[in-house]
């Protein structure tokens, strides 16, 4: 029985850990979140977005909402998809969306060395930034 518990605690705490993440990657739209990580090729991707607006090395730029380089998309020396790093400039979603977060994880989140009052929260390499006097996302990016 105990290691029954055992189990599921674990199991619990390995899905709440990175339901965030999950979630995050879900609010992208359309045809983001139809891209993965490590298998997604730059091929693939201009297919469905054409071609970049701006390139600095590894780095692809679009222009999405009419936010310049509102989208950045990095790639291996492969061409397989990095990371995707999306602003959202409109349709925020609302933070509830991400499920329950660990206030104690948010940091301030400092863009161009000047601070905002926009919170970031980062695990293994993912990042959301929230904006908690609107209760909504900001921008995600995911590994």
């Amino acid at each position: 029985m105990k290691t029954l518990f055992l189990l599921i605690f674990i199991g619990t705490c390995a899905f709440a850990g990175t339901s965030w993440k999950e979630k995050a990657h879900d609010l992208l739209p359309t045809p983001l979140n139809t891209f993965e990580t490590h298998k997604t090729t730059l091929s693939e991707v201009e297919k469905k977005l054409g071609k970049a607006h701006l390139v600095e090395g590894n780095d692809y730029y679009w222009e999405r909402d009419g936010l310049k380089y509102a989208l950045k998309l990095s790639f291996d020396n492969k061409f397989l998809l990095n990371t995707i790093h999306y602003t959202f400039v409109s349709n925020k979603p609302k933070l509830e969306k991400l499920g329950k977060i660990d206030s104690k994880k948010l940091e301030p989140y400092v863009s161009s060395g000047k601070s905002t009052s926009y919170m970031l929260l980062k695990e293994n390499n993912s990042e959301v930034v929230i904006d908690p006097l609107n209760k909504n996302i900001y921008s995600v990016k995911l590994p």
